[in-house]
């Protein structure tokens, strides 16, 4: 058992770190494993702007598992990135994927039906192009969303949370100060918004990092 873990171990270091000696000296290769640190992957992102003629929809949730307050935000902008509306609203909610639902719910009684939809939740994404609805967890769910994109014309994308700031920020105000607004100018957007709006208006990046857990570099 111990030669076998030895040797997966020594396999492990030797796959990312190809000048790792065959060494049979426990100690050394402890020593070894613990200067093994993760390496960081940093990308630009930002958010891009639908085709022109077409709008997009940035959705977000906020839950708070202490004060058990849920809130959805979202943003609707043009090919322009100008503001064509913006909602927090604080709803009954338990978990974070079902927030999502009900975000998408909400647009959908607001009259949207031919829009594109961000979703920086990879998870509920996936599932709605996939249209499976086979996690009993999330079943409910995905299919509230489905039976709302049958019956409308809105295509389902992923975004990076760093892209989806202002939505965040609407739904954070929600769930944090119970209140309920629709704003459709600038200048109504909470200050925290206005900040992140500006940036995706201007098509600012915002740098992404991220441990890549996968690849491993020795000090």
């Amino acid at each position: 058992m111990i030669l076998q873990g030895s040797w997966t171990i020594k396999e492990v270091v030797r796959k990312f770190y190809p000048l790792f000696r065959d060494i049979n000296h426990w100690p050394t290769i402890c020593s070894t494993v613990e200067r093994l640190r993760p390496t960081t992957k940093r990308i630009q992102v930002k958010w891009e702007r639908p085709p022109v003629g077409r709008l997009k929809v940035n959705t977000d949730e906020s839950y708070l598992v202490d004060s058990d307050n849920t809130g959805i935000g979202g943003i609707m902008r043009d090919h322009h990135g100008e503001l064509i509306m913006a909602f927090a609203v604080s709803v009954q909610c338990n978990n974070n994927n079902s927030a999502e639902a009900l975000a998408v719910k909400w647009c959908y009684h607001q009259g949207y039906t031919d829009f594109i939809l961000e979703l920086d939740s990879m998870v509920i994404v996936d599932m709605v192009t996939n249209h499976d609805s086979n996690n009993r967890k999330l079943k409910h769910i995905i299919d509230k969303i489905l039976k709302i994109k049958n019956a409308t014309n809105f295509e389902v994308k992923h975004c990076y949370r760093e892209c989806n700031q202002v939505a965040d920020s609407f739904a954070k105000l929600a769930s944090t100060t119970d209140q309920n607004q629709v704003v459709y100018s600038y200048f109504d957007l909470h200050r925290t918004s206005k900040g992140p709006f500006q940036l995706d208006k201007w098509q600012m990046p915002c740098i992404r990092s991220k441990f890549d857990k996968a690849n491993f570099y020795v000090r």
